[in-house]
């Protein structure tokens, strides 16, 4: 509020406080006149009800600071309620922007040595053995179910490290080809059957084959037979 609408609001104030003064003034005027008279009886009724539909209360004139007060109050808190969501929301956006770049130079970090195996097979055929090779990818496996994927199949409060942990477990047990009991999967595990359902990355286990009970059972599908 700028001096001009701050003088406008000053003078208006003062003018409904002079009003208001002006009617307590009839007010207590007519209150005297009134005890000291002989008021008799009302004679004509249909005058006195037409009286009685007149409105003889106006609060937006018995109390104008009152109303400005709480006009003030309502738009100071309206102001900073929206600066609070502004902040909230800001560290939200922040977070996942820091999250986003984390994910980008991980992803890019991956692509750039996919591409120098591409380019150097048989340098990089010498220098590491398979078991060195697979060492590391399995560690880049681990670090992306972990890290990333957990957080897209599971919900906020079934983030921990235990359950992480569950899943690769699990991870592990389907690339060493064993078969697992659907019913396994519960509770925060649940989602990560979901996923490798839907990507289509497992596959039934013919019930015949389990002796053990008729449960279903699932195992990875056969990649070098799939790609």
């Amino acid at each position: 509020m700028d001096s001009s609408q701050l003088s406008i609001y000053k003078e208006a104030l003062e003018r409904e406080i002079e009003n208001k003064k002006y009617f307590l003034k009839q007010a207590h005027s007519a209150i005297e006149s009134l005890a000291t008279s002989d008021l008799g009886l009302v004679e004509d009724k249909d005058e006195w009800k037409e009286f009685l539909k007149k409105p003889m209360f106006f609060p937006d004139r018995s109390d104008p600071i009152g109303l400005n007060l709480v006009s003030i109050e309502q738009q100071q808190r309206l102001k900073t309620s929206k600066e609070v969501l502004e902040i909230q929301q800001l560290n939200e956006l922040e977070e996942l922007v820091d999250f986003q770049r984390s994910l980008n130079s991980d992803l890019e970090l991956f692509y750039s040595m996919l591409l120098r195996r591409e380019r150097e097979p048989t340098l990089r055929e010498q220098e590491e053995s398979v078991s060195r090779r697979n060492t590391k990818l399995f560690e880049i496996l681990k670090r992306l179910i972990k890290e990333y994927i957990m957080i897209d199949i599971s919900a906020p409060l079934n983030r921990s490290s235990e359950t992480a942990d569950e899943v690769w477990t699990m991870m592990l047990q389907l690339l060493n080809g064993e078969n697992l009991n659907v019913r396994e999967f519960r509770g925060a595990t649940a989602g990560f059957y979901r996923m490798l359902l839907r990507s289509g990355l497992i596959e039934n286990v013919d019930a015949e084959s389990k002796s053990m009970d008729s449960n279903m059972y699932i195992k990875l599908i056969d990649f070098a037979e799939n790609f």
